[in-house]
């Protein structure tokens, strides 16, 4: 599925470059010299591209009959008559006024919601569109996103599916149409690593992560008065991204716990979401039930329950690897009648120290202290990394430091 962003107008001379390469190149099924195709196929071909006046489609077709590649037919359309002496179709012509090809995983994805605007802002800047191809989690699609879009780009931005073994044929289209792959967000490899042949434009999730640890363990010290306390983490054990924060985490409450004699920070199993629906009603359901809310057994419940009874010293942290958990779970914990059986409302900030990831719209308005990625400065830096060939590099993200870490002084 391709979507157009911020499409210009195509002059003359882009039509005829598109639809020469196009043809020639055998992969819109036509059997080559005798075949035909309509105005209407050629103008389906330009959509991916851009606009195109009926005026400019006549006067790039003239220009393709006299280099022999086309003919009218009459009634039949347009026959192709394949290419004349001396003519030759380069394939790196005209990059510079290329598109860029924007393959993702999914479209609905709020991450690409995010970046898409300093994307676009960026493409306009170096002078290029931006055509997205939507590969609906199926790795096949994205294989064939990225085999129509090369060869007609400046190179692609890929936001991969997640678990496929297609590495070695992207990397050999890469090649053989001589266009730059850089990876957003995730890499093609399964281990994260960089490969050189698809720079990877990412935010730095573990140092996000030990920044989250940092935000909890000062707010823990300052509302118990001693440097010891649980920490729960609630998150997708399906992101790479969020197990990155998860790893930063736990590593930088280790480094602290050693550090200080007799800090006793103890980071609890972590709760990991079933794959589902991210709406807030199913996703209140999910972390209902994995956190066991509705169970006066289960440990959350009873950390909740202790931390109300005895405020001092009983407070403990969370944290939430995405905003939309932490909000559902805020929204969970400050409302009455959502948990069954839970008689006094938690304090947040006081009985418990929350913290986010992302820094979404809806963070600040609530009081949600987060972890801030500049998703519109991920979108710029993968523009360049395709049109000026810079290499990797991740965006290290700021603490939002608000009223869900501050303790209370009624607490101290």
């Amino acid at each position: 599925m391709l979507l157009s962003m911020a499409v210009p107008i195509l002059s003359r001379r882009e039509v005829v470059s598109i639809l020469e390469n196009e043809i020639l190149k055998g992969d819109l099924g036509l059997t080559g010299k005798g075949s035909t195709i309509t105005t209407r196929g050629l103008l389906e071909i330009l959509k991916a591209h851009g606009g195109v006046s009926e005026a400019t489609l006549r006067r790039a077709v003239s220009d393709l009959s006299k280099r022999g590649i086309l003919r009218a037919a009459g009634r039949k359309g347009l026959v192709i008559e394949g290419r004349s002496e001396g003519v030759r179709v380069d394939p790196d012509r005209n990059v510079a006024r290329r598109p860029i090809a924007l393959v993702v995983a999914e479209i609905e994805d709020l991450f690409l919601s995010l970046v898409l605007r300093g994307l676009t802002e960026q493409a306009r800047v170096r002078g290029h569109h931006v055509i997205i191809h939507n590969s609906r989690l199926n790795a096949e699609s994205e294989l064939q996103g990225l085999k129509e879009l090369l060869p007609i780009s400046a190179g692609a931005i890929l936001v991969p599916v997640r678990k496929h073994s297609h590495v070695e044929r992207i990397r050999t289209l890469r090649r053989q149409y001589n266009r730059p792959i850089v990876c957003l967000e995730r890499s093609l490899l399964h281990d994260e690593t960089n490969d050189p042949d698809f720079p990877l434009i990412a935010s730095d999730n573990k140092f996000g992560g030990a920044l989250a640890a940092q935000m909890l363990i000062q707010s823990l010290i300052m509302t118990n008065g001693s440097a010891k306390g649980k920490l729960y983490v609630v998150g997708r054990d399906t992101t790479s991204g969020q197990l990155e924060r998860y790893n930063g985490f736990c590593e930088r409450v280790t480094r602290f716990n050693n550090a200080l004699q007799g800090a006793a920070f103890q980071v609890q199993d972590p709760f990991w979401l079933r794959p589902g629906d991210c709406r807030y009603k199913p996703l209140s359901s999910n972390v209902k039930t994995v956190l066991e809310l509705e169970d006066p057994e289960s440990p959350f419940r009873k950390a909740l329950e202790q931390a109300r009874e005895m405020p001092h010293g009983r407070a403990f942290g969370v944290f939430c690897l995405a905003d939309s958990i932490a909000i559902t779970l805020y929204g969970l914990l400050t409302r009455r009648g959502e948990i069954d059986g839970l008689r006094t409302l938690p304090r947040i900030p006081g009985d418990l120290i929350m913290v986010g990831y992302d820094d979404l719209f809806y963070a600040e308005p609530v009081g949600l202290s987060t972890i801030r990625q500049d998703f519109e400065e991920l979108g710029r830096r993968a523009v360049d990394a395709v049109v000026l060939g810079t290499q990797s590099s991740r965006l290290k993200p700021e603490a939002q430091d608000r009223a869900s870490t501050v303790a209370l002084i009624d607490d101290l």
